[in-house]
């Protein structure tokens, strides 16, 4: 129980949060995925198998999952990111396609520091 609350107090916090929950949920329109053609899932299993990059094959993996036809909730669940992410990188996904997915550069300024810098500073230590 919180501090300084009755068990009165308590039941009414319990029953806003719950309402509150219940609306966020009912406000989220579900977000299912045609089924794809051989050929773009043949080059989603590719992209998954063969990038470098973490963050992008898990971007990946939402969609693989999502064809499985698991729903959000779910596929956060199970590739630990919030719900929203998982919205976003779907909806990426039917707006643009596969080159939409990967996780973007955030914006700002260039690095200072060039590739050539880089690696001497590399070479170095």
């Amino acid at each position: 129980m919180l501090p300084g609350k009755t068990c009165g107090e308590m039941r009414q916090w319990e029953k806003v949060c719950g309402r509150v929950k219940k609306r966020k949920e009912c406000m989220t329109a579900p977000i299912t995925l045609p089924p794809l053609d051989p050929a773009t899932l043949g080059e989603l299993r590719q992209r998954y198998e063969d990038t470098p990059n973490v963050e992008s094959r898990t971007r990946y993996q939402m969609l693989l999952l999502a064809q499985q036809e698991y729903k959000v909730p779910q596929i956060a669940h199970m590739v630990l990111r919030s719900e929203d992410t998982v919205a976003r990188v779907l909806n990426r996904f039917l707006a643009a396609g596969l080159d939409a997915v990967p996780r973007r550069s955030p914006p700002g300024r260039e690095r200072r520091v060039t590739a050539a810098r880089a690696r001497r500073i590399a070479a170095r230590h």
